[in-house]
């Protein structure tokens, strides 16, 4: 496949939380992500010095099918991603999604 320089300014990925649960196991949920395109080498390896944190609240810039407890839609905010990062599995969850798909290798069988 022929490489394409892109001019879209964000992708969107899917987000994996695995949160504890009271039976020994976990609960699996999932939510779309949509994440800033870096498309500038010099500002992923500036990326790649942050905390964590600090990398999500500079390019999450909208979610998907991320609901609260009785299931309605939650609104993307200040207030709320805040709420989202705070949550250990979850800011895991982001951290994979997003740099999984910003290096993402061919892997072959």
């Amino acid at each position: 496949m022929t490489f394409k320089k892109t001019t879209k300014p964000t992708f969107t990925s899917r987000v994996t939380v695995m949160l504890p649960n009271d039976k020994g196991g976990h609960d699996k949920s999932q939510f779309d992500a949509v994440f800033k395109f870096i498309g500038n080498a010099t500002e992923l390896e500036e990326l790649r010095t942050l905390p964590t944190r600090e990398v999500m609240e500079r390019v999450l810039l909208g979610w998907n099918e991320f609901v609260d407890e009785q299931g309605a839609p939650v609104d993307y905010n200040a207030a709320e991603v805040q709420a989202l990062l705070s949550i250990p599995q979850a800011l895991y969850g982001l951290m994979e999604a997003f740099w999984s798909n910003v290096v993402k290798a061919s892997i072959k069988n």
